[in-house]
């Protein structure tokens, strides 16, 4: 960490620019710290919008950022989004014969080879489109099926990952991290604070009367998702006519040469 400080205080140049990427990267108390408390910080950051403040939530806690969440088995959604996103997809029984055509050579052969052992004759000669016709097993249908949904939940999955991490970033700030052990991830404070300024100048008191003066993590977390509500917290929009046009062939492949593997003498 230490590190880190000195390489941007070395590399930016103005006193105003050093302080604001700490401070977009920390946090606005952290920065308060770093300049001997929020009087000399003010004064500094004069005229820019400085408040940021650092969360860090757990996938149990999302839902006290994100609306929208919901039960989602026994867990809730986002919590499955951020720790395993890849189930969510439902499993579908695909068109095989449209496959086809993306399947590369290399799985082409061990597919005739598999038919060829099933039927007991050289199907070398079988058209592609034909080829499906010779599996009574339904082995390569199986094959081809599990291939096709295994990409498509993986396609889904980054998708539900990426519209959530768009929820974040409606709060001015940017997203650090996003994995299964939660969402590390900044706010401009500055808008919120003016708008509950304006609205409830009051309750903004109490707010501050909780937090003191000086710690402006903790007013958000009030402003968010305590009794207060000052906060309309961002929505992601999930498609639910989502449907994935862009087949990962390569990936498409190298699944379905494992599941042929099985069937392979």
């Amino acid at each position: 960490m230490k590190e880190l400080i000195k390489q941007i205080i070395k590399e930016e140049t103005s006193t105003q620019t050093k302080l604001m990427t700490l401070i977009k990267k920390f946090g606005v108390d952290y920065g308060a710290k770093a300049v001997g408390g929020y009087g000399r910080l003010n004064k500094i950051m004069k005229g820019t919008d400085f408040l940021y403040v650092k969360i860090d939530a757990g996938p149990e806690e999302i839902h006290h950022y994100i609306s929208g969440d919901r039960r989602w088995g026994k867990s809730s959604l986002y919590r499955v989004i951020l720790v395993e996103p890849y189930d969510i997809h439902y499993w579908s029984e695909y068109d095989v014969e449209n496959l086809m055509e993306d399947i590369d050579e290399v799985n082409l052969n061990n597919i005739r080879s598999i038919l060829s052992e099933d039927n007991d004759e050289d199907l070398s000669d079988v058209s592609i489109d034909n080829l499906l016709e010779y599996d009574t097993f339904g082995h390569i249908t199986d094959a081809i099926n599990n291939a096709a949904n295994t990409v498509d939940g993986d396609a889904y999955g980054d998708y539900l990952y990426d519209q959530l991490k768009k929820a974040f970033e409606e709060y001015g700030g940017e997203v650090f991290s996003m994995d299964d052990e939660g969402v590390t991830f900044s706010v401009n404070l500055t808008k919120y604070l003016k708008d509950v300024e304006k609205n409830d100048p009051e309750v903004l008191k109490d707010v501050f009367r909780i937090c003191g003066d000086d710690n402006f993590t903790c007013v958000f977390n009030e402003m968010v998702y305590n009794d207060w509500a000052l906060i309309d917290k961002p929505e992601p929009y999930f498609d639910e006519n989502w449907y994935n046009y862009d087949l990962n062939k390569t990936q498409f492949n190298e699944i379905l040469y494992e599941n042929l593997s099985e069937h392979l003498n």
